[in-house]
């Protein structure tokens, strides 16, 4: 369950990383959720007074939250904020998320590139058999496709 209200798409979406909300970092009852759904549901429509009642209320039922990703990521926890004052976005953790999962992506097409062009330069410099020169070749074009070198050594 997330507990954000004004969640927007990010305009750097990557693909199975989307910020996911807020969660509260401590386990939740059956019962304490459907009342901070209740909550939250009402919540803008409230006075501000009835909403600074109801921010106590969500305040002592959440504790300490932590950002969420789509692919399973969970941040560290920050302080309780009241949900029209929660980052849309996920904040510093989120971004720093984002921007690791860009960066071994990166490294990990580099890598790729590498492992394809030695493979490539292994072929065509292979002293034996046109098989062992094949198997080599075969792999470059495989590392290259996935963009990702798996470790697969010599048979």
């Amino acid at each position: 369950m997330t507990t954000n209200l004004r969640r927007k798409p990010s305009e750097h979406v990557l693909e199975g990383h989307e910020f996911a909300g807020w969660e509260p970092l401590k386990p939740l009852s059956d019962e304490d959720r459907a009342l901070i759904d209740v909550i939250t549901e009402q919540y803008h429509g409230l006075s501000w007074p009835t909403q600074k009642i109801q921010d106590e209320r969500l305040a002592s039922l959440e504790g300490e939250l932590v950002p969420v990703c789509s692919c399973g990521w969970r941040g560290y926890e920050e302080p309780w904020e009241p949900p029209g004052s929660r980052s849309t976005r996920g904040g510093c953790q989120f971004n720093s998320h984002e921007l690791n999962v860009q960066m071994t992506a990166a490294t990990q097409r580099q890598a790729a590139k590498t492992a394809a062009t030695a493979l490539r330069h292994a072929a065509e410099a292979w002293p034996g058999d046109q098989e062992g020169s094949q198997w080599l070749k075969e792999r470059a074009e495989h590392i290259e496709t996935v963009g990702l070198y798996d470790g697969k050594t010599w048979p």
